[in-house]
Order: C-alpha cells, then structure tokens, then sequence
C-alpha cells in the first residue's frame, strides 16, 4: 500500500512539473487514478479465468468501466500523429510520447495511462497469475530453476505502444520473442462493427526456443480459436514455445485497427541463462 500511494503520489508531482498545476492537468491525472476506476480493474483481473489451451491467456470483454472506455475514443491520437507505417502499422511507443508532439491533454492522458494503470496496477496482478505457468515458458529447466525465477522475478523495460493497423496489416504464425513473458493487448476500436479481424490462437508442438526459431511452425500446427476485434477488449497470453498465434490482413480495407500492446519482459539473467547465449544481446525495444 505505501508503495501504491508513494507512486501515486510521485506521478502526480511529476506530472504538475511537466504540465503545469492547473484544472487540466487535475482532469486528466483524476480520469486515470479514481479509486472506483482502479478497484474495478483489479475486480476484473482478480476474477479473470485463466484458460490453459493452447497457451495459458486471459480474455475479459468490458474491462474498463464504459465511461473511462470512452477516454480512449475521445483521447486516441489523430492518424497523422503517429510514426510512419512499417508493414502497414502506425505506431507511438508511449514512452517515447514527448517526440509525437500531440496535444498537452492527451499526452498527460497517455501518460498517466501508461505509468499508473498499466504499470502499478495491471503489470503486478498479471506477473501473479502467470508466474505458476514458467514451467511452459521453460519447459527444459529444473523445478529449483522454476522456484528461483519466481522469487526473483522482475519485469525491465517498458515498450508499452498504441498501433493504428491498416488492411494490408498482418503478421504471419510465430511466438513472441523468447526475452517476452507475458504480452498485454487492448482492442479499442470505437464500435463492434469490424469482428471479422483479430489475433488467432493456433495449438502446435514446441520449437526449441530460440530467438531465430520463433518464426518456424511446426508440421502440427492447428488452428483453435479467434479473439474477434471488439471494443474494450482485454487481452494477456504467456509467450512460450508453443504459443502460437498471427493476425491476418484485415477484410475491412479501409479501416484503421486501433489496439495498445504492452508486453511484460524477462530479466537479462533469465534470458541468458535459458536460451543459451554467452552474452546479453536482446533488444528489449524490439
């Protein structure tokens, strides 16, 4: 608890040194740290089932509270706020927020967003439910191994991005790099109209859990299940040899897939030690 409202109370001050103290700044900081706001999120992650097949993930439909839900409608950068697309995505890593030059109410919006409720509120409770599963993750070490990285398990960088994805956007079947442990994904279009696009979830034996074979699928690979696009959509899949998953060019040609991805990473010395490389070479902004 001290540690919450030490960092509550951090942000704040940070915030009013960078935007100044005035009712704007009081607005945008309260929208993101209302104790009803933050105590749903918790209610909803705390009851969210944990489903094993094909790779432990979580789904919660509604997650935010309809009326937050809307901040990100009315909060969502303009198209030409974004970087320059790369295989048909535009994109803004939240951490890097000042060089996109938005607006001063939706970048203290974001980054409240971005600091507060992704990283002291979410961040912690999803390390908790899927710390039992590192067994998947690295299925080729010891249980004292296992017990070790639970202990001292503590999550480095943030690259935490909001994407604009066109129709031609796509990403072929793969796992997640090895130096993920959990991805964090929010769909947050503006209706339901557009469900004929999301991430699709296939089952498959593993590959050997290098960084260079996350792209090679296995002879077995099975399609099992489609998360649709739908407005307020909370996603959290462990990445591992075995999680499979793509997304495929959109039907909608042009529509414009608004999603947040947030993965949480593995430290250095879990990297190195269980994917068999002498050196610390990843980078954890990829």
């Amino acid at each position: 608890m001290m540690r919450l409202i030490f960092s509550i109370s951090f942000f704040v001050l940070l915030s009013i040194s960078l935007f100044g103290k005035n009712n704007t700044t009081q607005r945008e900081i309260a929208k993101c740290t209302n104790p009803q706001l933050i105590q749903s999120i918790k209610d909803q992650l705390h009851r969210a089932e944990l489903v094993e097949k094909p790779f432990p993930h979580i789904v919660i439909h509604d997650f935010f509270p309809e009326e937050f839900y809307q901040n990100f409608v009315n909060q969502w950068p303009h198209p030409h706020q974004f970087a320059p697309p790369c295989n048909g995505r535009y994109s803004i890593l939240l951490n890097q927020i000042n060089q996109h030059k938005l607006p001063q109410k939706e970048t203290l919006f974001w980054t409240t967003f971005n600091e507060y409720i992704i990283e002291t509120i979410i961040k912690p409770i999803i390390i908790e439910k899927f710390l039992p599963y590192l067994h998947i993750k690295f299925p080729d070490a010891s249980e004292e191994e296992i017990e070790r990285m639970k202990r001292h398990f503590q999550p480095v960088a943030k690259t935490n991005s909001i994407y604009l994805d066109t129709g031609r956007c796509s990403v072929i079947t793969h796992t997640d790099k090895p130096h993920y442990f959990v991805q964090l994904i929010i769909y947050m279009p503006k209706d339901n109209d557009h469900e004929g696009v999301g991430t699709t979830f296939y089952s498959g034996s593993r590959h050997s859990g290098k960084e260079e074979t996350c792209w090679d699928t296995p002879p077995d690979l099975t399609y099992y299940s489609k998360l649709p696009y739908r407005r307020n959509t909370f996603i959290a899949f462990l990445q591992s040899p075995t999680s499979w998953h793509s997304l495929e060019p959109s039907p909608y040609p042009n529509y414009l897939r608004r999603t947040f991805f947030s993965p949480i990473l593995t430290p250095p010395e879990i990297y190195i030690k269980n994917y068999g490389i002498d050196k610390y070479r990843i980078n954890y902004l990829e």
